[in-house]
């Protein structure tokens, strides 16, 4: 079934509109309210990874923070002339970004910290301070085109930390670029930029492909080649990440059959094991969050191993570029 159709869209967005108006009988409203409910808890998981293109992992972080809400939200719901898909999409979005505050999904908050930097690049045509974008922007100096791929990806990083080639046009930077590419002029710091990106989950790699390119001052293939051989690194993990997370998803299924049960079940004592079920089945359904979560990460020790530092050492860089990521991204906004 596609929940996003036009037909289910407008069924769900009437069906709540009637639920919660005064006018309803009692009657009506006790034979919309399980729809409504199961509907509303199946959408409040899609809505993350379909709208907001969030992993499954952090779906679920969402979908748990609002299953106690989902009574709220429903009652919260009256105006006629909106859309019911529209407004659960932007109580996700408003919750991801409560996530993301307290530090509760790591994923999300690196993701969102990253691709912020990344999005600030493919906007400059929209920047007040940025010129047309040209082909020969992309900055393709002093690289050794016939040796990338001979590289393992030590060697590679050896190569990104000590090479700093011409000095590029940069009457084309906005300022939050300049500010980035001041600060790798020091490979100290290069290093320390690495060790975030070695740090980011396995995904989005592709759209910092050409911002990291334009920060390093390297050829694109360079940085391509470095998540390439970063992808590789996790590779040996796909099937276990896959595997949990279908175990995972099973687990979301029954806590859905709970919730439909536990919202028809008047006898008190069936409620309690219903519940005593639920919290079981939630922390199973967590359990495997977090080894699917693990699966697409490099260690701190990995990183640690591949960089010859301490995993101290590398919390320390992916800690500092977080917050100078942060800060560019809100140079980006002033």
């Amino acid at each position: 079934m596609d929940y996003f159709s036009h037909y289910e869209t407008k069924w769900i967005t009437q069906s709540v509109i009637e639920y919660n108006s005064v006018k309803t009988s009692p009657e009506r409203k006790a034979e919309l309210k399980s729809a409504i409910y199961e509907r509303t808890s199946i959408l409040l998981y899609l809505i993350p990874m379909r709208n907001l293109f969030l992993s499954s992992e952090d779906a679920s972080e969402i979908y748990y923070t609002l299953l106690n809400s989902i009574d709220n939200i429903i009652s919260a719901f009256k105006i006629s002339n909106s859309n019911y898909i529209r407004f659960l999409t932007q109580v996700c979005r408003t919750r991801a970004l409560g996530l993301v505050r307290v530090a509760h999904t790591r994923d999300v908050e690196d993701n969102l910290i990253a691709s912020d930097y990344a999005a600030g690049f493919y906007s400059l045509a929209t920047d007040d301070h940025a010129q047309e974008i040209k082909e020969e922007d992309v900055y393709y100096h002093g690289v050794p085109r016939f040796g990338i791929e001979g590289l393992d990806i030590k060697q590679l990083i050896d190569y990104m930390i000590k090479t700093s080639d011409d000095f590029p046009p940069l009457e084309t930077y906005t300022p939050q670029e300049f500010y980035l590419y001041d600060y790798l002029k020091l490979k100290l710091n290069r290093r320390k930029l690495i060790s975030f990106l070695l740090s980011l989950p396995d995904t989005g790699s592709s759209a910092l492909v050409t911002p990291m390119s334009k920060a390093f001052n390297l050829d694109c293939a360079v940085i391509f080649r470095f998540f390439q051989l970063k992808h590789d690194l996790l590779t040996p993990y796909q099937k276990q990440y896959e595997e949990t997370l279908a175990k995972a998803y099973r687990h979301w299924i029954s806590i859905q059959k709970v919730n439909m049960a536990m919202n028809v079940e008047s006898d008190i004592e069936k409620l309690e094991m219903l519940s005593e079920k639920k919290k079981l089945l939630f922390q199973l359904h967590e359990r495997r969050l977090n080894n699917a979560r693990r699966a697409r990460h490099l260690s701190k020790k990995e990183i640690g191993e591949i960089l010859n530092l301490s995993s101290t050492t590398i919390s320390n860089d992916v800690k500092e570029i977080k917050e100078l990521l942060s800060k560019i991204s809100f140079i980006a906004h002033i």
